[in-house]
């Protein structure tokens, strides 16, 4: 998906994998899993035009289902332009940061660029 942030692409398209995107992470969360880097880079889109979220070299693994409003782990993992406030500022975080992450996502496709190149950039955009 990243080398398809260069071409202008159908808002219905758009539209659709980003609803796939967030089907599928909620479908990751109902198996406990939190992929913890989802991003361009990591979803591939198939010849049927299906995005497919991949590289869970990252991911938290539950033996049960993550739910939001629970907090999973504290470490810091992940792509920095993606990451959630809760991953900078140090706190215990749950299965909510994959879907910062998504809208980061959503942005990146959107925008055709990446929504926060800097740590500085970001910060300025957050409400504590």
């Amino acid at each position: 998906m990243h080398s398809l942030l260069v071409e202008r692409i159908h808002p219905r398209r758009m539209r659709r994998w980003i609803a796939q995107l967030a089907l599928g992470i909620t479908s990751l969360h109902d198996m406990g899993i939190i992929h913890r880097d989802i991003k361009p880079e990591n979803v591939l889109v198939d010849r049927y035009d299906n995005v497919r979220i991949f590289d869970y070299g990252t991911a938290y693994i539950h033996d049960k289902p993550v739910r939001r409003g629970k907090k999973y782990s504290k470490e810091l993992v992940g792509t920095r332009q993606y990451l959630a406030p809760e991953f900078l500022s140090g706190k215990s975080y749950g299965p909510t940061v994959d879907y910062w992450a998504l809208g980061c996502t959503m942005f990146d496709l959107l925008a055709g660029d990446v929504s926060f190149r800097f740590q500085t950039a970001r910060s300025s955009h957050l409400v504590v």
